[in-house]
């Protein structure tokens, strides 16, 4: 039997049917019929959908615990202020609040998740000092406002011109800020436009940019940032989104009481494409996913003191 798409496997097991049977077989089951649909959407098809996969509030697996770790060993928190490139719907902005009592601003290029995360904001975070926003990646603007912190996840690798980028967040760190992010590279031996095809999806269909470990580490250094820390979390992350799309049934479970549920499991066709393609290129060793701590560097004189007679 030809091999079925996952969309329909998800579909027969919901509606209770084999794979090789006609698809209105479900309404002989009577299945549909009974079935009591309770409730909306929340914060729409997408976000609810990645909040059942994830958690609420974030659009990618993995999670922030070692990226906290990070930050509660090395980076000095005295300043109270952080910034979230890539906020998503403001889950990583929640819980950086609640865990080390900052101020954090989100800002992501998607309209749509920060909607969510808006909404998100007047339901749940009531009281924690989170603000969301919109950002173009490709010419961004921080304004005037300094922070102590600035946190990303594997969303910088759709920008060709990372040294500006990185020159950019420099520039809005402050004297002792730090940064602390992970990043998608490409392996020494990987073709890196090759990889960019195959990771192009409808959740994130722009052109990817991979460059080497060696080269993002390079591209830091010459926008004036020290990397403190470099660590190499692909293990992590590939364990933690296989322990989530193995589970996937119990999401679809979830979603059947929602009155969305063809849109959601229409959402979750795409996601689970998304990161199928991305863990795939992760067990081959072709794509890699590097956590930097880097360091604002301080251009300081220093004086030599005369000798004493």
């Amino acid at each position: 039997m030809a091999k079925v798409a996952l969309k329909n496997r998800i579909k027969a097991w919901w509606d209770g049917y084999p794979i090789d049977a006609r698809s209105d077989a479900a309404n002989r089951t009577g299945r549909r019929d009974t079935e009591v649909i309770r409730r909306h959407c929340p914060y729409g098809p997408l976000a609810d959908t990645q909040g059942l996969l994830f958690g609420q509030g974030y659009h990618q697996p993995g999670g922030t615990e070692f990226l906290f770790r990070m930050i509660g060993t090395h980076v000095p928190l005295q300043e109270q202020k952080a910034m979230v490139l890539g906020c998503g719907s403001g889950g990583m902005c929640r819980d950086l609040a609640e865990r080390f009592s900052l101020r954090v601003e989100g800002l992501d290029p998607d309209r749509e998740l920060l909607r969510c995360g808006m909404e998100m904001i007047r339901d749940t975070m009531r009281g924690k000092a989170v603000r969301l926003g919109p950002i173009d990646l490709k010419h961004m603007d921080f304004g005037s406002t300094k922070y102590q912190l600035v946190v990303a996840r594997e969303i910088l690798h759709t920008q060709a011109d990372r040294h500006e980028i990185y020159e950019r967040v420099e520039g809005i760190l402050r004297r002792t800020g730090r940064m602390v992010f992970t990043q998608l590279v490409a392996d020494d031996n990987a073709d890196a436009e090759a990889l960019s095809l195959d990771l192009r999806t409808t959740l994130e269909p722009k052109d990817h940019v991979y460059l080497t470990r060696e080269e993002e580490r390079r591209c830091l250094i010459e926008a004036g940032l020290e990397v403190v820390v470099e660590e190499d979390v692909t293990d992590e992350l590939l364990k933690h989104t296989i322990g989530v799309f193995a589970d996937w049934q119990r999401a679809v479970e979830t979603m059947a009481s929602y009155i969305e549920q063809p849109k959601m499991l229409q959402e979750l066709v795409r996601i689970v494409d998304h990161w199928q393609r991305r863990s795939d290129a992760m067990k081959s060793g072709n794509l890699r996913v590097i956590l930097f701590h880097a360091a604002k560097r301080t251009n300081e004189l220093v004086t030599e003191q005369p000798e004493s007679a």
